[in-house]
């Protein structure tokens, strides 16, 4: 949802990992395959991320992984620490942003202008620990992707339903909700021209994907482009046979 441009920072940490030497027209992949790897606050010193960055260049080089269109959902704190060493293969995105508009200053807080400013392309908004653990309503998650994509930002939306809605039998209504809620903030020129009729088949306002770990068993799925994953995004031979497993599933079923 929404579109944007990956920029550099202006500033590069002096004591980061070496960043991946990507050729000039490199650039990370828009891929409709989307793996996300969520960060949390897993990682807390400068040493345990630069490891796992070093590790992701061995891994995925400077191009990223091929066909599948990867990101890093950072803390604030190493966002530009995962630009500058990731260097344009693979995309480096925030786990949160303000709601506010542009020019309301407020303590402690990180703009949607700011984040695009310093390289990021991508936002996870809406996710359960910001929801379940710090009270993040429906209509303010609506408010944060109104502003990211007013600021040039892709918006990862996360919904999901609790378990006590799972045995009431209304996950759908609780998706439902969260889902037209978000979509509120969309801008109405954010949705763009729909097309004549015969350019609308295969096309999409949004890409799908799960946020477990059990991904195999989704990968094969029709309306499943992608997984946004947590502890095994801090593996990277668990996040690279992720990428695999994701591609190689869609190029069986489109065969």
């Amino acid at each position: 949802m929404g579109t944007g441009a990956s920029t550099s920072p202006s500033t590069s940490p002096k004591s980061a990992a070496k960043p991946a030497a990507a050729k000039p027209a490199e650039t990370a992949k828009s891929s409709r395959l989307f793996v996300g790897a969520n960060w949390k606050c897993s990682l807390e010193t400068v040493e345990e991320v630069d490891k796992l960055l070093g590790e992701m260049v061995a891994c995925f080089g400077a191009g990223g992984p091929e066909g599948v269109e990867l990101c890093v959902f950072a803390p604030y704190v190493f966002i530009e620490r995962a630009k500058y060493t990731l260097g344009t293969g693979i995309h480096v995105g925030s786990q949160n942003a303000w709601d506010a508009a542009e020019g309301f200053a407020c303590t402690g807080v990180v703009s949607a202008k700011m984040l695009k400013g310093i390289g990021c392309r991508w936002v996870l908004l809406g996710h359960s620990d910001r929801r379940n653990v710090l009270g993040e309503t429906d209509a303010l998650i609506s408010a944060k992707v109104r502003q990211c994509l007013e600021a040039g930002l892709n918006v990862n939306i996360t919904i999901g339903e609790k378990a006590e809605a799972r045995s009431a039998g209304e996950e759908l209504k609780v998706l439902q909700a969260q889902l037209g809620e978000a979509a509120k903030g969309v801008p109405a020129d954010a949705w763009g021209r729909l097309g004549e009729r015969e350019e609308c088949p295969g096309r999409r306002a949004l890409r799908l994907w799960d946020g477990g770990e059990g991904f195999v068993e989704y990968a094969s799925l029709p309306d499943v482009d992608g997984f946004v994953v947590g502890r095994a995004g801090l593996d990277c031979t668990k996040l690279s046979s992720i990428c695999n497993t994701l591609k190689a599933a869609k190029e069986k079923t489109e065969s």
